[in-house]
This record gives structure tokens, C-alpha cells and sequence, in this order.
């Protein structure tokens, strides 16, 4: 089947959909193997295609896991123009680019995003009220039961005689109307946590409610900066947590004169489970594009379950073959007391430990998938091969301004923390303490 057959059958699919209803029961199967639309898919074939294409670099992992640390000393030599996101809700899709003047474009939700927004955000807050009204009437029914059979019981128990008994027998607690309405608004947030998409539609428009109703259509969505510091503090008003534009913030395309740039174009995505349809639509287009792909995650939690989605979506829906894990954060690795005593208080030895202990984790969690899914044997094998690249945002930005010691303090959870834990751990040498952070920072 050639690109223009592929590309019709799609647009019959999506006809068919669309005159038989079906478009919202396809939903779940279209999200959960990663269909994109006959117009994404058409724009991506074209691209895909293009001579002067630029190589495409994606980059995903989970909340926390340590991306913006990670690209702002690849990418901006330790500059913080990244904000970390706190929560899935607060990352955006950044799409990191070569030009010959720093700059930055934003792009906002559409009016049609918003409005999906507040209809999910309606249905969340429907289906929350359901399940407290019925918790509610449940628990007051099981206590009202509860106490009939208590005064059932006293009565015959005084007719028996046996009244010393029953002053002995323990009371259950009457709950209050307010402790059973907290009790199942608690039930219900926790149900209701099982459909992680609808959660972050809620949480995302209740954002937009606290920022205020805005129109972005006169928003201007072009920066202009003389330096990386001075676009940091322009993007934050669009990308950091709780300030006005952030949860009306879309994507955001940064382009710089860095040559690491030259011929490159990395994608740095929100994450799976997008609350707007037409980012992740965007998303799994973009990673669908790339040529290899870096999962980000963190050396003191590796391989977590959510990590294993993301390489499942990437391996297998999206079907990438170059795809590398990055074990970030690495600092934090070897600061157990065990891996302390065991590297004889030698940072280098330590940081060897922590790099075979993860590719040793990587090689049996590969093997196993190859017993369950022969027919990806390739992609699990190259994985094992390409290994674990070990790395450490904070040791980098330290390395960059070990001269300028005082700016860490700026720093202070990622920087001056890990300068003092790693020093208790591994007393060092001024010289000694450079060629560590060197190999802190990527090994």
C-alpha cells in the first residue's frame, strides 16, 4: 500500500465514523493505539519525505522525572528558560528549533478546545455528584440499619435480663452528616481518579476559571529576547505553574542560535493522556515523526509502570526502532548509605554501580517482554544494546558555574542540595570535585 492508498483508506474510516455516529464508542481504541487523523497523517507522510528534512528528537517521561533539567544544560547550558512542570496539567508542548535570532512563539487553545474543556469538566463534575449522592445515601442507610439492630438487640437483652452485657458491649461511632458527605467526596475523587484523562480536563479547566476567561485572539503570541535569562521570564508568564496565560497555553516553538541546533529539531512532549484532544492528536503525529526518541526517567525510580507505557506507545503504537532510555538525576543515585560504603566514599566507583544496577534492570525488563511479545523482539533487543545513558541536570549546572558558587543558591533544590549531599558522601578535592561533576552530569 502506497501513501496516497493509505492516506484515502484513513479518510474513509474516518467518513464512515462520522455518518454512523460512532465517532465517541472509536474514542478509546483510536487514544489507545495512537490513530492519528487523515490530516495529521497526510502532513506527516510529507514531511517525512522532505529532502531537507531536519532530524526529529523526541523526548518524554513522566512528570518529575527530570526532562527540563535535562534539556536546559543540553540545550541552554544550565539556563532554567524551562520551567518543570508540577503536574501532567502544567506541561506543554515544546518544540525546541535552529534560527539566528532568539525567539519564541506561542500557541493558545481554540475556542473549540475550551469548550471541549468545559463540557468534560461538566461531565466530571456530574458524575462526582452522582457517586457522593449515592455514597451518602449508603452510608446513611447502613448506620441507620446499624442502629435499629443495636436497639433490637438492647430491648432483648433487657427482656433476657442481661442488661450488664450490654452497657459493656462497644458503641459504634455515629458519624455526623458533614464526616459522611467528606467520607464520600473522598470515595468519589478516588474513583474518579481511575480516568486519568477526565481528571486532568477538570483540573485543567478549573486553571482557566481561576485565571480568568481570556480571549486569545488578541494575545500576542511572539516573544522577543536579547538573551536566555530575559526569555525565561517572558515564557514563565505562559508556561510556569499558576501564572495568567499558563493553563490557556497550547504549545510553545522556542528558536536559537545554539549550533547543537544545526539540522535538529527535539520535541519535548506533555506526556500521554493529554486533557485536549487536538495537543495530543498533535503529539502523536510529532512523535510518530521523529527518528529516535529519549525516555526520561529518574535513576531512583526506573522503569516505573508509567514509564512502560511510554515505551509502549512509542515501540509499539507509534512503531519507532530508535528509542534510548535516559536514566536522569542520577545524583540522587548514589547517595544511599549502602552504594556509599560499597564505592568506598568514590563518587566515579559509585556512579559505575548505579549504571550496571540499571542496565542490569533494563536487560531483565527486555528480556521479559521478548517472552510476551516475540514479534517485537527487534525493538527490545536494540534496547538492551543502546543501554542506559546516565545523566545529572543539577551536576551539570553546577560544573557550569563551579567559579560562581553563589548563583546555586538560587538553585536550592536542584544545586545546593546536591553539592552538599554529594560532598558529605564523597569528601573531594577542588579538582577532584570538577572531573565528578563531569561525570555526573553524562556517563
Amino acid at each position: 500500500m502506497n501513501e496516497q492508498e493509505l492516506i484515502q483508506k484513513s479518510a474513509l474510516i474516518e467518513k464512515t465514523l462520522q455518518e454512523q455516529g460512532l465517532q465517541e464508542r472509536a474514542g478509546p481504541f483510536i487514544s489507545e493505539n495512537a490513530v492519528i487523523k487523515t490530516e495529521e497523517l497526510e502532513k506527516t507522510l510529507k514531511e517525512m519525505q522532505a529532502e531537507d528534512r531536519d532530524l526529529k528528537v523526541g523526548i518524554i517521561g513522566r512528570v518529575k522525572a527530570g526532562k527540563s533539567s535535562l534539556l536546559n544544560a543540553l540545550i541552554f547550558e544550565g539556563v532554567e528558560v524551562l520551567p518543570k512542570a508540577a503536574t501532567p496539567m502544567t506541561a506543554s508542548l515544546t518544540i525546541l528549533k535552529y534560527a539566528k535570532t532568539l525567539s519564541a512563539e506561542v500557541e493558545f487553545y481554540s475556542p473549540k478546545d475550551i469548550l471541549e474543556l468545559k463540557n468534560e469538566h461538566a461531565r466530571y463534575e456530574r458524575e462526582f455528584n452522582r457517586i457522593v449522592d449515592e455514597e451518602v445515601k449508603r452510608q446513611k442507610e447502613k448506620q441507620s440499619l446499624s442502629n435499629r439492630a443495636k436497639e433490637g438487640f438492647k430491648n432483648v437483652s433487657k427482656w433476657l435480663g442481661k442488661n450488664k452485657s450490654t452497657e459493656a458491649a462497644p458503641k459504634e461511632r455515629v458519624l455526623s452528616d458533614e464526616e459522611i458527605n467528606n467520607r464520600a467526596e473522598r470515595i468519589a475523587k478516588s474513583e474518579l481518579e481511575k480516568d486519568t484523562k477526565l481528571v486532568s480536563s477538570h483540573d485543567q479547566y478549573e486553571r482557566m476559571k481561576k485565571s480568568g476567561s481570556l480571549n486569545t485572539e488578541n494575545l500576542d503570541s511572539h516573544i522577543q529576547a536579547n538573551s536566555l535569562q530575559e526569555l525565561n521570564q517572558k515564557l514563565l508568564q505562559f508556561v510556569g505553574a499558576d501564572r495568567k496565560y499558563m493553563p490557556y497555553t497550547k504549545a510553545v516553538q522556542i528558536s536559537l542560535n545554539n549550533p547543537n541546533l544545526k539540522d535538529l529539531e527535539v520535541i519535548d512532549t506533555p506526556g500521554v493522556n493529554d486533557p485536549i484532544a487536538s495537543r495530543e492528536e498533535r503529539t502523536k503525529a510529532l512523535l510518530k515523526d521523529c527518528d529516535v526518541v529519549f525516555i526520561i526517567s529518574s535513576s531512583n525510580q526506573f522503569l516505573t509502570e508509567s514509564d512502560m507505557s511510554l515505551f509502549d506507545r512509542v515501540s509499539n503504537k507509534e512503531s519507532l526502532q530508535e528509542i534510548y532510555f535516559v536514566a536522569s538525576q542520577a545524583d540522587s543515585a548514589v547517595l544511599s548509605m549502602s552504594e556509599v560504603e560499597k564505592s568506598r566514599h568514590h563518587l566515579p566507583t559509585a556512579l559505575e554501580n548505579a549504571q550496571k544496577s540499571l542496565s542490569s534492570s533494563l536487560n531483565k525488563t527486555m528480556e521479559a517482554l521478548i517472552q510476551t511479545n516475540p514479534n517485537q523482539r527487534g525493538i527490545f533487543e536494540k534496547a538492551i544494546k543502546n543501554g542506559v545513558i546516565l545523566t545529572s541536570g543539577a551536576c551539570f549546572s553546577m560544573y557550569k558555574d563551579f567559579k560562581n558558587q553563589a548563583s546555586w543558591e538560587s538553585k536550592k533544590e536542584e544545586c545546593y542540595n546536591a553539592w552538599r549531599n554529594l560532598t558529605n558522601a564523597y569528601p573531594l578535592t577542588l579538582l577532584t570535585a570538577l572531573i565528578n561533576l563531569k561525570k555526573a552530569y553524562y556517563s
